[in-house]
């Protein structure tokens, strides 16, 4: 699976066209499960750091432009797909 950030341009009339795509990388979801099929569990993360994006929490907008703030948490694409939860406490 292939994993995007688009770009937008909005006109005045509120129209939204896509003026840009910038690939983050592939992930393969196979990588959260053992050898014979069972999620990984535990505390276990998606192995391979270059293929998490980087959260994005907050934004900030000016009259021609919408800044989104990368953050440096990572996100795991074994925990968001509900493959299996972490405990924390």
């Amino acid at each position: 699976m292939y994993l995007s950030w688009l770009v937008y341009k909005v006109s005045k009339a509120g129209l939204r066209t896509e003026v840009g795509k910038y690939q983050i990388g592939s992930f393969d979801l196979t990588k959260c499960f053992t050898p014979q099929g069972q999620p990984i569990g535990g505390d276990f993360q998606y192995p391979d750091l270059d293929e998490r994006p980087s959260y994005m929490h907050s934004f900030a907008m000016t009259e021609n432009y919408i800044i989104l703030f990368l953050s440096p948490w990572l996100f795991d694409y074994c925990y968001s797909m509900g493959l299996y939860q972490i405990d924390a406490f």
